[in-house]
């Protein structure tokens, strides 16, 4: 990649990017079951494409439409929380109190319910299409120079 211009390697990555969103997206989405999983971790999934990585990236930027960053919310969506655990929230006044979680998160799962499971299924499948992207895009540029 050290010896492709600086505008091509841009215009490369940006392809690949495009390409390989929705399959992250998409396996994401086959194993979201609840609508705060689909919320949290399925409309903020992004990826991003480098000479040395791939990242998939899931609640790192966003809000819910009640204005909690879906980062506050990522961890206890993703694994789970004890019913007795207390979360900290507001009253439509503004005074603060403590409430417990019940069963809005679901029970334990150090494994991941979504985002854990999908990377493993994601991987191979973007790996593939990213290298595929490159030395399609590699090729037209080069088949277009020496024309």
């Amino acid at each position: 990649m050290r010896g492709v211009d600086a505008d091509a390697r841009r215009h490369l990555f940006a392809a690949a990017r495009q390409d390989a969103t929705p399959i992250w997206k998409e396996e994401l989405a086959e194993r979201a079951t609840t609508r705060l999983q689909s919320a949290v971790l399925v409309r903020t999934a992004k990826v991003a494409v480098t000479a040395r990585n791939i990242q998939f990236k899931s609640a790192t930027a966003g809000k819910l439409s009640t204005g909690t960053a879906a980062s506050t919310l990522a961890a206890a969506t993703e694994f789970g929380m004890s019913p007795g655990s207390y979360i900290s929230t507001h009253s439509p006044k503004g005074k603060s109190y403590l409430r417990r979680a019940g069963s809005a998160f679901g029970p334990r799962k150090q494994a991941g319910k979504v985002v854990f499971p999908a990377v493993d299924d994601a991987i191979p499948r973007v790996t593939s299409l990213v290298i595929q992207t490159c030395g399609r895009s590699l090729y037209d540029a080069l088949d277009g120079k020496t024309n």
